[in-house]
């Protein structure tokens, strides 16, 4: 999805929108990743977004 492909953007940017762009799309991710939500916000929350990349990456790749 555009979210998805624009949330992997500023993961890979380091870009302070992360957050705010994370909690405007809080269910539309919810229900796109129900098994690793917890674990991608885990990681945003930490600002870990290597980690939190990883994860969206490997759940865009699953969809494929």
């Amino acid at each position: 999805s555009v979210v998805c492909n624009n949330l992997r953007i500023l993961l890979e940017e380091n870009d302070a929108d992360v957050p705010s762009i994370f909690d405007e799309n809080r269910t539309l991710l919810t229900h796109a990743f129900p098994t690793s939500f917890g674990d991608l916000e885990s990681a945003i929350d930490r600002y870990d977004y290597d980690e939190a990349r990883r994860i969206l990456v490997g759940e865009l790749d699953d969809g494929k």
